[in-house]
């Protein structure tokens, strides 16, 4: 648990290791360790990339340079669909392998499982605030009638992609709509999915954030896609573990399918919450 935790350690920012991470290694190497160190660290992992992207989405990315990642990362992750789950063979063959190291596989395929579930289900609801300010702005007027009917109606148009990708997630990994691909495509299948939904959600607080009216709601809705980001990073930790656990019989064709797939996830997460508001003067 020791090492795991000072493991845990290299997912913090930069810059909070170079301000924080000798004295949180030497706390930890002063301590017993225990399951719940790690989860804390887990969590404070996420809390520092988050309060990082608030940070640097105060400068944030143009949508001049946000929208062609994410619109490469969606077609990079469909592309890499083929190679990587619907390898079935490479799946069972790696569940297999990591299947003897006990417990701990089914431990890493169920985080992996919920933890993307969990992520899904927050870029669905991130759209919920802007949709409901919007709402109130119809029902209530006052002076931003138009652009509340605007919020609704775009809002409604992202959430068609936004509920299918989901809906085809979780069906394909809890509920095995398709064809079966085992603990091991159940743990990662949410990668392939999760981020092209967030950066469908995304588009709505980058586009109604520039309206003061709606500059809480599109707040509120960026932290839960923030989270959602932090999710997706966290939920590929396990997956990539259990990949990692089955190697003896997985294909190289599909290794570097997961690998750059998780690459492009986290990249893609990044970029959307990222993805700046234009200036009010220029929406």
């Amino acid at each position: 648990m020791r090492r795991l935790a000072a493991a845990v350690l290299l997912l913090y920012p930069c810059a909070w290791r170079a301000r924080y991470g000798v004295e949180v290694r030497d706390l930890v190497a002063s301590r017993p360790v225990r399951p719940r160190t790690v989860a804390d660290l887990l969590m404070g992992a996420a809390d520092a990339w988050i309060h990082r992207g608030a940070a640097i989405r105060a400068r944030g990315l143009s949508p001049g340079f946000a929208v062609p990642v994410l619109a490469i990362g969606a077609w990079a992750l469909l592309f890499l669909w083929n190679p990587g789950i619907r390898d079935v063979p490479s799946l069972q063959r790696g569940w297999a392998a990591a299947r003897e190291t006990g417990a701990l596989a089914r431990i890493l395929a169920t985080a992996g499982l919920d933890a993307f579930a969990v992520a899904s289900l927050l870029a669905a609801l991130s759209l919920t605030p802007l949709m409901a300010r919007a709402a109130l702005g119809i029902v209530r007027p006052r002076g931003d009638v138009q652009r509340s009917v605007w919020v609704l109606v775009a809002g409604a148009l992202l959430a068609v992609p936004v509920a299918g990708l989901v809906y085809v997630h979780i069906g394909m990994a809890h509920f095995d709509v398709g064809f079966p691909v085992g603990p091991v495509g159940d743990a990662i299948t949410g990668g392939f999915f999760t981020p092209t939904a967030l950066a469908f959600a995304a588009v709505l607080p980058s586009a109604a954030g520039a309206a003061p009216a709606f500059a809480g709601a599109a707040r509120l809705t960026r932290r839960l896609q923030a989270l959602t980001a932090a999710l997706v990073v966290l939920a590929w930790i396990p997956g990539l573990v259990l990949v990692a656990l089955g190697l003896g019989g997985e294909s190289a064709r599909f290794l570097v399918a997961v690998a750059v797939s998780a690459l492009c996830s986290v990249v893609m997460t990044a970029a959307a919450v990222l993805l700046r508001a234009p200036r009010a003067d220029g929406a």
